[in-house]
């Protein structure tokens, strides 16, 4: 179910007039901007990704560990052999351990023989290969970090494309309400022209064919003007598509509401200074190159997989008892692990696919600084065309309409006929639409640069 009353009700606590209700361009933007549901939506989008940071970080979270095993066999107890203790993985791929372990029973493990004490161990284990320069608990966070990045441009992105769409839709439903309000016009005049040769032609003053030919001119205005008014319904309609309360339910706006025409209105052209300052960080260039930051994070990694898995413990080592002391250069126990693949066909293959790709989010961020360059400069020329437009569409409006009152007195004192009339009506009613459609296309231009640099996200 649609609100219309509530919207109705919205409108005038902003302070609009009672008299004749008018929604402002910048009302509409700030109710979009409060509870349109994709601007709502960026805020969980942003949670989403700061949350996986947090749970990358877990890598790095220190964790206790525990184990225990026992062997009893024909009422011979074999061994009891348990340990339990912290651990705490750091940023450059150093595991730093303590642990209290007990091993007692008649078959144990000569490794794993201790004092009845216990032992303690308290050591390092430190990867001395490539996961030393680069690992993947460390990759995985930069990833994570860098996929915030990227989700903030797009944040700027969608949100941009809706304030931008939010524009097109209320420049639309005011070009159609002029439009509706210029034809509306016309029809009145023509309605009050054929009355006029009616009462004439009773008089004996003007001719049955004026008179046919003046209704024939009144019943096609109105045809033009039930038209517009459904292009106007519809422009609304539209524009209420964009309107929704914080509940999720969609609004719609009266047809008692109408557009402030003076979004229209000529407005000064973007600072181009600024507009390419923005372009550097453009939402589209600022998400390519967090794809390119992601490669070569990724080609770092892969690297790194070429160097041999080569790992090493060491272990200081205590009894358990309370008198026990560190004995450090007598006590110890040490260790490394190797591992070397001879071919390293799955390192090198993962190294140039990361390199590769590293070259493609290149090469898509450079297209695409060229394309949002090309971009800006197509539409400021052609808001300078525009506007030049402007001017000329507005000077041949006011010059029909100056014939459309000469030709308007001639008729009434019988110089001129309905043809003539009708004429420069015809000609009057063009030249205003295709200035109203000038002024429209110039305000959608500038807007269309303001949404390319993401410039509504700064306002």
């Amino acid at each position: 179910m649609r609100w219309g009353l509530g919207i109705i009700a919205l409108f005038f606590s902003l302070g609009l007039s009672a008299q004749k209700v008018s929604l402002s361009l910048d009302t509409v933007l700030t109710w979009v901007e409060r509870h349109h549901p994709v601007v709502r939506s960026l805020e969980y989008r942003m949670e989403g990704a700061n949350a996986n940071v947090m749970a990358t970080r877990g890598s790095f979270d220190p964790y206790l560990s525990g184990n225990y095993s026992e062997k009893q066999f024909e009422g011979t107890e074999y061994f009891q052999y348990g340990q339990a203790g912290l651990k705490l993985p750091t940023w450059l791929g150093v595991d730093v351990y303590a642990y209290r372990a007990f091993a007692e029973g008649v078959y144990l493990n000569p490794q794993e023989t201790m004092p009845n004490e216990g032992l303690w161990k308290v050591g390092v284990s430190v990867p001395v290969g490539g996961d030393l320069i680069w690992d993947e608990r460390r990759a995985m966070l930069r990833d994570a970090q860098l996929v915030v990045d990227r989700t903030e441009a797009e944040q700027r992105l969608a949100y941009s494309d809706v304030m931008y769409e939010t524009h097109v839709r209320y420049f639309e439903w005011a070009l159609k309400e002029a439009e509706y309000s210029i034809y509306k016009e016309v029809e009145q005049l023509a309605k009050e022209r054929f009355e006029w040769l009616k009462r004439a032609y009773e008089t004996g003053d003007r001719p049955a064919m004026d008179t046919v030919e003046s209704r024939i001119q009144w019943y096609n205005r109105k045809l033009n003007t039930q038209e517009a008014a459904a292009k106007a319904a519809k422009a609304r309609a539209s524009l209420s598509a964009m309107l929704w309360t914080d509940g999720g339910v969609p609004l719609e706006v009266p047809d008692s509401i109408h557009p402030d025409l003076s979004a229209l209105d000529f407005i000064i052209p973007n600072d181009s200074t600024k507009l390419y300052a923005m372009l550097a960080d453009q939402p589209q260039v600022a998400a390519l190159t967090v794809e390119v930051d992601r490669a070569l994070n990724q080609r770092r990694w892969k690297r790194a997989q070429l160097w041999p898995d080569v790992s090493v413990q060491y272990n200081f080592l205590r009894g358990g008892a309370g008198d026990a002391t560190w004995n450090l250069p007598d006590n110890y126990q040490w260790g490394v692990q190797v591992n070397i693949p001879l071919f390293l066909r799955k390192a090198r293959g993962n190294a140039d696919a990361a390199e590769a790709k590293y070259h493609e989010a290149e090469l898509k961020r450079l297209n695409a600084i060229q394309e949002a360059e090309a971009e800006l400069i197509g539409l400021q020329t052609q808001s300078y065309n525009l506007a030049q437009q402007w001017l000329q569409a507005e000077e041949v409006y006011n010059m029909s309409n100056t014939l459309l009152d000469a030709e308007r007195r001639r008729f009434r004192i019988g110089e001129s006929s309905v043809f003539l009339v009708n004429s420069r009506e015809n000609s009057m009613v063009q030249a205003a639409v295709k200035w109203l459609v000038i002024r429209k296309d110039y305000r959608l231009t500038l807007e269309k640069q303001k949404r390319l640099v993401a410039a509504y996200w700064e306002e």
